[in-house]
């Protein structure tokens, strides 16, 4: 049973994938974190903005001890991470999550992702808009952090999690391999819509492009991918597509057209964003 007023607002909703695993979707789907229940212990992917309270969902669906694993440090996956006691992530974005977790940061992304939204800036930048903003910007800081590596395991009892370092979208993006289930949880490193390269802090196209000839490499162990936005799951397929939509842009990085700035190239259903000066 879901706690008292899950669903106030429409907020936040939690969907069961099987009898052991879970996904909690925030802000109407904006953003997905997956609960993973063993016979000893259950994961946490991802703790979201900090609007749904990520705790007492996942206390709700099991007793078991629960961690919890970053798929990256970016805010939209951070947000509760101060809830729980242990908490991992890949030891590349510990810089991130420390920048992410700055509510200054965290104030002026989400106030981007207004106007982006099509929030006039005198609103989404408003003294009003920051205050209702808040509760998400200035989160408690998780202390104590625990860095993993690529081919790390986790023993669930009865269920084994492997991580895959695939670095891109940030320098220590992670997806989560299910092993006895067969199934990737990708974070965002594969979407059905676009992955972005675009930030300081974003690693090459290239990298990218090599992060997703490692999970095609890979892609016999696991027979579908949950993202953690947009539709879920999705087909290997989305894995070819973007090593295709990164090789056009390594061809040409002018493709889009001239000037440095922010660059989209879109192929078909996905796209890349990036900067011409990081290819």
């Amino acid at each position: 049973m879901l706690p008292k007023g899950g669903n106030k607002m429409g907020l936040n909703k939690v969907s069961q994938i099987d009898s052991h695993t879970w996904s909690i979707e925030e802000l109407n789907g904006m953003v997905y974190a997956f609960l993973l229940v063993g016979e000893k212990r259950a994961v946490l992917l991802d703790t979201g903005f900090a609007v749904c309270d990520y705790k007492k969902y996942a206390e709700s669906l099991t007793k078991l001890p629960i961690d919890v694993i970053n798929t990256h440090g970016h805010l939209d996956h951070i947000g509760q991470n101060a809830a729980f006691d242990k908490v991992y992530i890949h030891e590349a974005d510990m810089d991130v999550y420390a920048e992410h977790s700055n509510g200054k940061v965290r104030l002026q992304y989400l106030q981007e992702l207004l106007m982006e939204a099509k929030v006039p800036r005198k609103i989404a930048c408003s003294k009003l808009t920051a205050r209702l903003l808040h509760k998400f910007c200035y989160i408690p800081i998780k202390e104590g952090m625990i860095p993993i590596q690529d081919n790390a395991e986790f023993d669930l009892g009865g269920r084994t999690l492997r991580v895959i370092h695939t670095p891109g979208h940030t320098p220590g993006s992670v997806c989560i391999l299910d092993v006895e289930n067969r199934r990737l949880f990708s974070g965002d490193t594969i979407c059905d819509e676009g992955v972005l390269l675009h930030f300081d802090h974003s690693r090459s196209v290239s990298t990218f492009r090599n992060s997703a000839q490692k999970l095609k490499s890979m892609s016999g162990a696991w027979d579908e991918i949950w993202p953690c936005h947009h539709l879920k799951p999705i087909g290997n397929e989305f894995i070819d597509e973007y090593i295709a939509c990164a090789d056009e842009i390594i061809a040409n990085p002018a493709i889009e057209g001239e000037g440095s700035g922010i660059k989209i190239h879109r192929r078909g259903r996905i796209s890349l964003s990036y900067v011409t000066n990081n290819i």
